[in-house]
């Protein structure tokens, strides 16, 4: 990606000397009716130039903002579907549930303050979430609620897997 904004620029820079030549060629010089442009001719070209470049940046801008949104949002789904999430037992296990519950949690929050177009979305999957923390972390010590709410725990999981699948569409 880097290399593509040094060659673009190099491009873009080259052009703008090309034409910068022809504007002197057209100002000092007497060369042939081809090179014989007026002031305003070289004039939109070079805007034309600046404008389309910082058109492009600013797509390859927002496109990176999108690739960045869909690492995290594989990585939350990742996490999310992970057989080991929810694991009861000792306490070592316990705390490591409540440290992927909380990464989750978190990682869920960067994408709602990155992107405002998604936020109903997001309000809907963070409210879920927050259904499951409550869930684990009110009952983590007690085996038999857990194993209990394992169909409730599951349809909260899959229901922000589907609704984080959406948001893939909707970037």
């Amino acid at each position: 990606m880097r290399k593509w904004n040094i060659a673009s620029t190099i491009i873009i820079i080259g052009f703008t000397i090309i034409i910068l030549v022809n504007m002197g060629f057209n100002i000092f010089g007497k060369v042939g009716k081809f090179w014989q442009n007026s002031f305003l001719d070289i004039m939109q070209l070079l805007i034309l130039l600046v404008v389309s470049f910082s058109l492009v940046q600013m797509q390859n801008r927002i496109n990176r903002k999108i690739e960045k949104l869909d690492v995290i949002i594989d990585k939350i789904q990742e996490k999310l579907l992970d057989e080991k999430l929810i694991r009861i037992g000792n306490e070592n296990e316990c705390l490591k549930t409540r440290i992927k519950l909380l990464s989750i949690s978190n990682l869920l929050e960067y994408i709602k303050k990155y992107d405002k177009k998604i936020d109903n979305e997001m309000n809907s999957i963070i409210e879920q979430m927050d259904m499951l923390n409550m869930l684990v972390f009110d009952h983590i010590e007690d085996k038999d609620f857990i194993k209990k709410s394992e169909p409730r725990i599951q349809f909260l999981i899959y229901n922000m897997v589907d609704k984080l699948d959406g948001i893939h569409l909707k970037l």
